[in-house]
C-alpha cells in the first residue's frame, strides 16, 4: 500500500503544481506515454493531454487545490479514492472520485468522476417549478402549481450575498425544488455581477460543490483567467 499511497500523493501533487518544467517532468515520470484522461465531457490522451487537463482546471478555478478526502481503495491494478477541490482554508467547491489504472507503477488511465445529483429521480421538470426573487424578504422562493414549495434566504453586504438557510416543504422533498432555487439564485447573482457568494447554508454550499460552473462565484475563489 505504501507504493500506492506514493503514487496517489504524486498524482495529486502534480495536479496541484504550477505549470513549468517541474510539472512536465512529473507528468513524464508518473504517467504512461499514452495515458488516458477520461473526464465527464471529454477524453484526452498522452502527456500533452494530461498537461491540458491540469492547465484547464487551474485556469477555470485558479487558487484551488485537490485534497484526498477518503481512504485509498485498491483492487488489483485499480486504485480509487475521493477528493475535494477548494481554496486553502476555504470551503470545498467540488468533490468527486478518481479511478486510476496502473501498470508497472505507471498510471495508464485516469477516470475523473464529479459528484452530481440524479436529475432523473427528482420527479419534476424545471418548467413545473417557478422560482421568484423576493428582495423585500431577502429570499428566493419556489412554487409548484401556485403552492409554496421552498425558499433560500440570504443576507446582503456591499460585496457579498450570504446564503443562510434553504428550506423545502416536506410535500415536495426529493423533487428538485432546492436545486431549482439554488440554480435560479446563483444565475441571478452572476447576471447582476456585483457580489460574491458566501454559502453558509449547507445545501447551497453542497450544490455549488456539485456544479463547478458556479464555483467562481464563491468568495475566496479567484476569477477564472481562461480565454476562448
Amino acid at each position: 500500500m505504501e507504493g500506492i499511497e506514493s503514487v496517489v500523493a504524486a498524482h495529486l501533487d502534480t495536479w496541484n503544481s504550477p505549470a513549468g518544467p517541474e510539472r512536465t517532468e512529473a507528468i513524464a515520470a508518473l504517467y504512461a506515454p499514452d495515458v488516458l484522461v477520461a473526464e465527464p465531457q471529454r477524453a484526452l490522451r498522452g502527456h500533452d493531454g494530461m498537461e491540458q487537463a491540469i492547465a484547464d482546471l487551474q485556469a477555470q478555478l485558479p487558487g484551488t487545490a485537490l485534497t484526498l478526502s477518503g481512504p485509498i481503495q485498491v483492487a488489483q491494478d485499480l486504485v480509487t479514492y475521493a477528493w475535494t477541490l477548494g481554496a486553502p482554508d476555504g470551503p470545498a467547491v467540488a468533490s468527486g472520485r478518481d479511478v486510476l489504472f496502473l501498470h508497472d507503477d505507471d498510471v495508464v488511465s485516469l477516470y475523473v468522476v464529479i459528484d452530481t445529483p440524479d436529475h432523473h429521480r427528482e420527479g419534476l421538470t424545471m418548467t413545473d417549478i417557478q422560482v421568484l426573487h423576493d428582495p423585500a424578504r431577502q429570499r428566493y422562493s419556489a412554487s409548484v402549481a401556485g403552492e409554496a414549495a421552498g425558499f433560500a434566504e440570504y443576507i446582503l453586504t456591499d460585496d457579498l450575498i450570504v446564503f443562510t438557510h434553504t428550506e423545502v416543504d416536506p410535500r415536495f422533498e426529493g423533487k428538485g425544488i432546492g436545486s431549482a432555487v439554488a440554480r435560479f439564485a446563483l444565475d441571478d447573482v452572476k447576471a447582476e455581477g456585483q457580489r460574491k457568494v458566501m454559502p453558509l447554508c449547507p445545501f447551497v454550499k453542497g450544490w455549488i460543490g456539485r456544479h463547478l460552473e458556479y464555483a467562481a462565484l464563491v468568495y475566496g475563489i479567484p476569477e477564472s483567467t481562461a480565454k476562448d
